[in-house]
């Protein structure tokens, strides 16, 4: 999916300086059984739809190296996810627009066009949206999570706060040292999201194929000094990760250095209609109420809505207690 396909900057990149470049594609058809074979081998089930990408990158890459350096860290050291681009633009939502003039504002969004480009417009509206309905201190983990607390609540049957879900967060969040909203972010990611999914995720996808990954971000005396700078560093006149993009301006291709930050994604939204509904026993077994969740499948199997976050959340939880099962 030509959205998702980094292929063509990666040659850029390459040929720029005179690299060795390799090239391997994820498709749908080897997917499902991927999947599989990975929450098998895992000691606790993990719903990052990147785990796909990242455990075949993993295997390819052991191909020819034993050890690899990646660049976890660096977005959340240097601010470089776009919910920092957007956060001023959320405050100010915020402080103006009252709750129920939200709550009609979200359910007419819903209405919009659902996008099958990676990160599309509707679908980050749709995302911001939903973590605007809360106290500031939950914004980040509502954005990232797979679904609302709400929905969560409506999934097991009962009636959920955003401090049954995020307690831990909003303590870190209210006993942080600064009162800027901007560190306060900053925070949460290394706090929670750095080392509880991106690290997570990498080592067991580089582990499962005997691979050893590096960070040089993470670099102790380096992230103490980044942890240093001042906001301004980070994010400056638009541009995330501004000290980072400084540095490498007249070494790093200007069209490389021009382009948009893209994740490490797949497009999930699309596989998951051609995915097999989990399993109802397993899904009664966790507590969780298989006619809400079975009805949000039929739902994104017929373009009604999009649930790609909760429906490869409950896959993934899905394959792992089968898994289980069967060892």
């Amino acid at each position: 999916e030509a959205s998702y396909d980094e292929s063509v900057p990666a040659r850029q990149v390459a040929e720029h300086f005179g690299t060795r470049h390799h090239e391997q594609t994820l498709d749908l058809d080897g997917s499902v059984d991927l999947l599989a074979e990975i929450l098998g081998s895992v000691d606790e089930p993990i719903s990052d739809p990147s785990l796909l990408p990242t455990y075949m990158l993993s295997r390819f890459a052991k191909q020819s190296v034993t050890v690899a350096v990646s660049g976890d860290g660096g977005d959340e050291l240097f601010a470089g996810y776009d919910t920092f681009a957007v956060l001023n633009l959320a405050r100010g939502y915020d402080a103006i627009v009252p709750r129920p003039l939200h709550r009609l504002i979200r359910r007419a969004v819903e209405f919009l066009p659902l996008g099958a480009r990676n990160l599309s417009f509707d679908f980050k509206l749709r995302r911001a949206l939903r973590g605007l309905g809360h106290a500031p201190s939950v914004w980040q983990p509502s954005w990232l999570a797979p679904s609302d607390i709400d929905e969560i609540g409506a999934i097991f049957g009962r009636d959920l706060e955003a401090k049954d879900l995020y307690a831990d967060v909003i303590e870190v969040w209210d006993n942080g040292k600064s009162p800027s909203h901007h560190d306060k972010m900053l925070e949460f990611y290394a706090a929670f999201y750095l080392p509880g999914d991106i690290l997570a995720k990498v080592d067991r996808a580089a582990m499962l194929n005997s691979l050893e990954v590096r960070s040089p971000f993470l670099d102790r005396d380096l992230a103490d000094y980044c942890v240093r700078l001042p906001y301004a560093a980070k994010h400056q006149s638009g541009q995330q990760k501004w000290i980072l993009h400084q540095a490498i301006v007249g070494i790093v291709p200007p069209a490389v250095l021009a382009r948009k930050k893209k994740g490490f994604g797949i497009p999930i939204s699309a596989w998951l209609k051609k995915w097999p509904i989990p399993d109802r026993g397993r899904t009664t077994d966790m507590g969780m109420d298989f006619a809400v969740l079975s009805k949000k499948w039929r739902d994104h199997q017929r373009g009604a809505a999009d649930h790609r976050g909760v429906l490869f959340a409950w896959v993934c939880l899905d394959r792992w207690l089968e898994a289980q099962g069967s060892r």
